[in-house]
């Protein structure tokens, strides 16, 4: 893969705008899940990339959390704002439109806390995350199937956000944490 030239990249930040032809974008930084993170707001419909979760088919919105850059007390704070923007529609990367995004932020954010909140024990003992992620991976498993998720469709959210990778990034969010890096 050929680099693309610096020179044709446009760095984009808070407040900026992004005019492609005819229509505005408007930049909100959004960081939390990364801290190069952006959503962009074209009308009332927003482009969230992976800060609105990962939601597949009708089944429950989970929140990929992959190392290095977890941080869920910004991640929070970026829920916060794309709820205030009030948009009528989201698009996420994984995958698809959701109708209800005051609904869907409402679960991802709780659903972000119950991730963490289950992990922070297991750092607090020092357990290794090779342990964790079995037992993770069942834990994240069963409560897509309680939630009527059918097994082809947990197979789905196992690829399109594998527990294993949220392992290690809840457990180094966990460490800079208490490091007070973040």
């Amino acid at each position: 893969m050929d680099p693309i030239d610096e020179n044709l990249l446009i760095p984009a930040e808070d407040g900026d705008t992004i005019e492609i032809g005819n229509l505005t974008f408007n930049v909100h930084y959004t960081p939390g899940h990364a801290i190069h993170h952006n959503a962009y707001q074209l009308g009332n419909s927003i482009f969230t990339g992976d800060v609105a979760g990962v939601h597949i088919k009708h089944g429950p919105v989970q929140p990929p959390c992959p190392p290095p850059d977890i941080d869920v007390g910004l991640w929070k704070l970026s829920i916060r704002k794309l709820k205030n923007l009030n948009p009528q529609v989201l698009y996420l990367t994984h995958y698809g439109i959701v109708a209800n995004p005051q609904e869907h932020l409402n679960k991802l954010e709780k659903e972000l806390d119950d991730w963490a909140n289950w992990m922070k024990p297991h750092y607090d003992k020092g357990t290794d995350a090779d342990k964790i992620i079995p037992e993770f991976m069942a834990y994240t498993k069963q409560k897509l199937l309680d939630a009527g998720v059918s097994e082809d469709d947990v197979s789905r959210y196992e690829k399109a956000n594998p527990s294993w990778m949220s392992v290690s990034g809840l457990l180094r969010y966990w460490k800079l944490k208490e490091q007070g890096r973040i």
